[in-house]
C-alpha cells in the first residue's frame, strides 16, 4: 500500500516539475513576439483493474491559431514589398517633381520662350545668348534627371546580393529545423518536448523569409516563392540573382537545373526593390524619349533655317543614337542659331525662331504622348509616376495595419499572460508540495510497518 502511495505521488512530483519548467520557460520568453505559450498535457496512469496509478505528461502543447502564420507572413510580405517600392520610388520621384526643383516642363518652356524673344530681335546677341543658355539648361537638366534615376537604380541593385545571401542562409536554417522537428516528434515522450520551441523558431524563420522575398511556408516547413520550391523538407535550394544593365532576374538552382522566376513572383523586400527599379527604368526611358523628341523637333527646324552668318544645317542639340540625355552642340556659335527661314531674310528675319517657338503648341513631339504638347506630356509623365508612389505608400500603410491586427490576434492566443502563468505557478507549486508530502507519508508508513511488524 505504502509503495503505491510513493509511486503514485512520485508521478505527481514528475508532472508538477515538468509543468513548472514549462511555466518558467513561458515567463522567460514573455517578451518574445515569436514565442507561443506552452502547456503540459496530463493524462491519468491506469493500473490493474482500472485503478489509478497516478498521472503522466503526454507532451508539451503550444497555443497557436490555425492558419494565422500564413496570413501574417502574407501581410509581412506585402508591407515589406510596398515599403521597399515606395522608398525607392520616392527617391526617383525627387528627380521628376516640380516641387524638388526638377521641373523639366518649365525648362522646356524656357527654351520656347527664348526663341519667341529671338523671333522679335533676331540680331540681338544678348537674346541669342539667352537661347543658348536656355538650351544648355534643358540639356543639363535632362542629364541630371537621367544620372539621378540611373544612380538610384544602381544603388538599389547593389544592395540585392546581400539580401539574397540572407535568404539562402535562412533557407538552410529552415531545412535544418525541419529535420530537427521531425526527429523530435518521431521520438515521442520527453524527447518531443523541444518540438514546440523548434516550431516557434521555424515560424520566426518563415516570417523573415516572407519579409525578404515574399516566401510562403506550409505547416510542414516547405517554402516556396511564387509556387517555386526554395525548401523541401530537409533540402534547401539556392536562390540566385542576375543583374544586367538596369534590371535583375531571379532563379532557383534545382538538382534538375535552374528554374527561372518571373519578377512578379517575388515579394517582400526583394520583390519591391526589383519592381521599383523596373518602374524607375521605365520612367527614365520615358523622360529620355520626351527630351529627345523635343530636341529632335527643334533640330529639324534649326537645321532648315539660317544663322546670322548665313550658315544652315547646324543642329542645336546632340542626340545620342540609342536615346538618352542630350547635349548642346559644342561647335554651335551664337551666329549659327537659325532665326531666319531663308538666306535672304538674314539678318532681320525671325520667322524660323517663331516656328521653333510654335513647337510648344504642337502635339506628339513625344510619340508616346501623341495627343499632348511637350508640357502636357511632362505633366502626365510625372503625375503617373507620382500616383504609383502614392499607391505604394497607401498599400504599405494598409498592409502594416493588417499585419498589426493579425499579430495582436496571434498574441491574444499565443502570447504569454504573466498573470495567468503566475497563477499556474502557484497551482503547480502547491501540487508539487502535496505530492512531496504524500511521498513523506508513504515513507513514514513504510518505516512504521518495518519497525512494528514481527
Amino acid at each position: 500500500m505504502s509503495g503505491d502511495i510513493i509511486s503514485i505521488a512520485q508521478t505527481g512530483v514528475d508532472a508538477a516539475q515538468e509543468a513548472l519548467a514549462t511555466i518558467s520557460s513561458n515567463i522567460a520568453n514573455a517578451s518574445d513576439a515569436n514565442y507561443s505559450t506552452e502547456s503540459v498535457n496530463l493524462a491519468p496512469l491506469v493500473g490493474a483493474a482500472g485503478a489509478s496509478d497516478g498521472v503522466q505528461v503526454t507532451g508539451i502543447q503550444a497555443a497557436r491559431l490555425p492558419f494565422i502564420n500564413s496570413q501574417i507572413n502574407e501581410a509581412q510580405s506585402q508591407e515589406s514589398y510596398n515599403t521597399s517600392y515606395a522608398q525607392l520610388a520616392q527617391i526617383g520621384e525627387s528627380f521628376l517633381s516640380a516641387q524638388s526643383g526638377q521641373d523639366l516642363g518649365a525648362t522646356i518652356q524656357n527654351v520656347f520662350n527664348a526663341f519667341t524673344n529671338l523671333s522679335a530681335s533676331p540680331e540681338d546677341m544678348s537674346v541669342r545668348q539667352s537661347v543658348l543658355s536656355a538650351a544648355q539648361s534643358f540639356a543639363q537638366q535632362s542629364q541630371t534627371i537621367d544620372n539621378g534615376l540611373a544612380q538610384t537604380e544602381s544603388n538599389a541593385l547593389a544592395g540585392l546580393p546581400s539580401v539574397i545571401g540572407q535568404v539562402n542562409d535562412l533557407a538552410g536554417q529552415m531545412a535544418q529545423l525541419n529535420t530537427r522537428i521531425q526527429s523530435a516528434e518521431a521520438a515521442g515522450g520527453p524527447a518531443s518536448s523541444g518540438a514546440p520551441a523548434l516550431v516557434d523558431e521555424r515560424n520566426a524563420t518563415a516570417l523573415q523569409l516572407a519579409n525578404l522575398v515574399g516566401a510562403s511556408t506550409d505547416s510542414n516547413g516547405n517554402v516556396t516563392i511564387g509556387g517555386m520550391p526554395l525548401v523541401s523538407g530537409s533540402q534547401a535550394f539556392a536562390l540566385e540573382l542576375s543583374v544586367s544593365g538596369t534590371g535583375a532576374t531571379l532563379q532557383i538552382k534545382l538538382p534538375q537545373g535552374d528554374l527561372a522566376l518571373q519578377n512578379s513572383q517575388a515579394g517582400g523586400q526583394v520583390g519591391g526593390t526589383i519592381a521599383a527599379v523596373s518602374a524607375i527604368s521605365q520612367a527614365m526611358a520615358q523622360v529620355n524619349d520626351l527630351v529627345d523628341g523635343v530636341a529632335n523637333a527643334i533640330n529639324q527646324k534649326q537645321q532648315t533655317g539660317y544663322g546670322l552668318d548665313g550658315s544652315t544645317g547646324n543642329p542645336l542639340f546632340v542626340i545620342p543614337s540609342g536615346g538618352g540625355p542630350i547635349q548642346v552642340s559644342s561647335s554651335l556659335t551664337l551666329d549659327q542659331i537659325a532665326a531666319a527661314q531663308t538666306a535672304a531674310g538674314v539678318p532681320g528675319d525671325g520667322s524660323n525662331a517663331a516656328a521653333i517657338a510654335g513647337l510648344q503648341n504642337s502635339n506628339g513631339l513625344d510619340a508616346q504622348f501623341p495627343d499632348s504638347t511637350a508640357a502636357q506630356a511632362w505633366s502626365q509623365l510625372s503625375a503617373t509616376f507620382g500616383a504609383q508612389v502614392q499607391n505604394a505608400t497607401q498599400q504599405q500603410s494598409q498592409a502594416q495595419d493588417l499585419l498589426q491586427s493579425l499579430q495582436q490576434l496571434q498574441s491574444s492566443v499565443s502570447g504569454v499572460s504573466l498573470n495567468q502563468q503566475l497563477t499556474m505557478l502557484l497551482q503547480y507549486q502547491n501540487a508539487l508540495e502535496a505530492s512531496g508530502r504524500a511521498i513523506s507519508v508513504g515513507l513514514n508508513l513504510t518505516q512504521f510497518l518495518l519497525t512494528n511488524l514481527p
